[in-house]
């Protein structure tokens, strides 16, 4: 008798204790303690655990719930300090595909901008680096300037003189009106999170009816492919006046790379640029994204039937020069989109653009060391701030359905005024 109730003892134990790791794999609220605020946490990333899916393990999901938290404390202290800013900024959330990735893997899997070397008629706006990464981190070296000879002044010393004039009296102490409250961050109900539109006042340039539609480039640094594709598609749109085409961003990122015989390789996921894409297309005809669906990683190049690929390609347009001011540069941007459609361009993508949500992103959120290749589709006005429109290939969870608004000006918010370019279509 004793030995059947010490066995059921030990059964009751390991059923409690195999209950205990389930619940902890499974709503992680069993390690953390601390109800409220972490369960609180908890809940907001097993909803993004849901949609997202990024981990590989019980073991990687604790560490992505300690990213999650930390990225959560930026986000929510980044738009404390916009609802209270005097001018609109943007709005981050980590409902977003990046919240439960620190800021080193956002850079190496959802970046890279790999610059060419310099066309022959235009002078380079960056440094040459080997990575997106090492471009934000090594700013571009200054050549010294020559020095001018110094004259040395022999210096005089004045005699110390004793001040006969009193001190003003001391004022008597200010009155401080109380404060209000602070206010607590934007939720996703409250007006602060409406959708930013632009204003009809002013011009709108929009081209987004002619984009297809957008596709996420997954843990590939592929974006160069995606900007490419992207400014072809809707090129082709307005000139055929037809709906936008899906074509493939897999063909570029699987064919359009280092070999023999190849002249404009870019490096697949591992990086590239819109210069040698769009010289290399214009000898390769390009194919849907039905024939040569995305993977998002690099792949086999695979032989296409090329009755049913895009080859109008016959170069590449720079729509903006270091020949041109800022001013100038900003112009000749609205002048392509106004009479042409959307260009390709490179930006800083900051913690700030990983996380963006809503709003505008403005040159006080980025650096000048870009790392990203985006689309412009056009142009507007958000709350009297002239901004940019943004096509990004981080999916339609990030953003404004895959969309940003970005300062437009010529201070060139997140070097966006760096290297824009477009296609050469022909007649």
């Amino acid at each position: 008798m004793k030995l059947l109730a010490l066995l059921a003892f030990v059964a009751l134990l390991c059923f409690f204790t195999t209950e205990a790791r389930f619940n902890h794999d499974q709503i992680f609220s069993v390690s953390w303690g601390k109800a409220d605020a972490t369960d609180k946490v908890s809940s907001r990333f097993q909803g993004w655990l849901g949609r997202f899916r990024f981990f590989s393990s019980p073991e990687d999901r604790e560490r992505r719930f300690d990213i999650f938290r930390q990225n959560l404390n930026h986000i929510r202290a980044y738009n404390q300090a916009s609802l209270s800013a005097t001018s609109p900024g943007a709005v981050l959330s980590s409902d977003g595909p990046h919240a439960g990735m620190t800021y080193e893997e956002f850079l190496a899997k959802r970046t890279g901008y790999r610059p060419p070397p310099a066309p022959k008629k235009h002078k380079r706006f960056v440094e040459d680096v080997d990575s997106a990464e090492q471009s934000r981190k090594t700013p571009p070296k200054k050549s010294p300037s020559p020095k001018k000879p110094t004259v040395k002044k022999p210096t005089v010393k004045k005699p110390a003189q004793k001040s006969t004039t009193r001190a003003p009296p001391t004022p008597p102490p200010t009155r401080v009106p109380p404060q209000p409250a602070p206010k607590p961050p934007p939720s996703f109900s409250s007006p602060a999170m409406a959708k930013a539109t632009l204003d009809p006042n002013f011009e709108i340039v929009d081209w987004r009816n002619k984009c297809a539609p957008i596709t996420d480039q997954k843990q590939c640094g592929g974006c160069w492919a995606f900007a490419t594709v992207a400014v072809l598609e809707a090129q082709l749109a307005i000139k055929n006046n037809a709906a936008p085409k899906k074509l493939s961003e897999q063909f570029l990122i699987d064919c359009d790379r280092h070999g023999p015989g190849n002249q404009f390789p870019n490096s697949g996921c591992s990086g590239g640029g819109f210069d040698y894409a769009a010289r290399w297309l214009a000898k390769n005809p390009m194919p849907t994204a039905e024939d040569y669906p995305y993977v998002g990683s690099d792949q086999q190049c695979r032989v296409i039937d090329p009755s049913r690929a895009v080859s109008n390609v016959k170069g590449t347009n720079y729509v903006s020069t270091e020949r041109l001011t800022p001013e100038q540069r900003v112009k000749a941007m609205e002048d392509y989109l106004r009479n042409y459609g959307p260009i390709a361009a490179t930006v800083d993508a900051s913690q700030v653009w990983m996380h963006y949500k809503n709003g505008i992103i403005r040159s006080t959120d980025c650096s000048q060391y870009v790392g990203h290749f985006i689309a412009i589709v056009g142009f507007g006005t958000v709350q009297g701030v002239p901004v940019w429109i943004v096509r990004n290939s981080w999916s339609t969870a990030w953003g404004i359905d895959g969309y940003a608004f970005l300062e437009r000006g010529p201070e060139g918010a997140c070097g966006v005024l760096h290297r824009t370019f477009s296609y050469n279509l022909g007649a």
